[in-house]
């Protein structure tokens, strides 16, 4: 969603009485000044509690909220997912549900990442809500310590069926290639690198 649709959810929020107009004028203050999202920061100034505010949104959203600690991950999820890439959007895939990737995150107004984990898992994408510390939690207790390195991958590519193309071989099969699992993690740990060292 937009910055206009933040202030959409926000104003319904005080309507709802979820929230004082002080306490969204102060948090906008500090989120322009931070840099953070705007439900942190409210949550952090302690103007609405984490799971009032995301059971809130919600509603207002007519979105799932998951209780992290009660659903069953399905595998299949995580394989869509590497371990980096849930770490670095701080995000949870749950399940898939008609070829969709369900995935829990604790903004789930953010559409750009929608996009982004898209691209990152090949699939269509389903954002759930959850609060941020389950989140978390869910990622070690199903991830772990696993974090691939560049070599890992390199080494995963070189072990599949990916061959390599003569110049001569058409489209096609080299499209069949880079969208290789391998060939996918790849770039996808590339661009994460790149993003944090930015």
């Amino acid at each position: 969603m937009s910055e206009s649709q933040y202030a959409v959810i926000l104003k319904k929020l005080v309507e709802k009485k979820f929230l004082a107009q002080q306490a969204v004028d102060d948090g906008l203050e500090e989120e322009k000044k931070s840099g953070k999202n705007i439900f942190k920061v409210l949550v952090a100034q302690g103007a609405i509690k984490e799971e009032v505010l995301m059971k809130a949104v919600s509603e207002i959203l007519g979105m799932g909220m998951l209780d992290l600690s009660k659903v069953a991950v399905e595998r299949d999820a995580i394989n869509k997912i590497s371990a980096s890439t849930a770490k670095f959007y701080n995000i949870m895939p749950v399940k898939i549900d008609k070829g969709s990737v369900v995935v829990a995150s604790p903004d789930p107004l953010n559409m750009k990442l929608a996009d982004e984990l898209r691209f990152v898992s090949g699939s269509d994408v389903k954002i759930v809500i959850a609060k941020e510390d389950d989140i978390k939690k869910a990622i070690e207790r199903y991830y772990g310590e696993e974090e691939e390195s560049l070599g890992d991958v390199i080494d995963e590519a070189e072990k599949t069926s990916c061959k390599t193309l003569s110049a001569e071989e058409d489209a096609d099969k080299l499209k069949e290639i880079a969208s290789c699992a391998p060939v996918v993690k790849l770039l996808n740990m590339v661009l994460l690198r790149a993003v944090k060292e930015k």
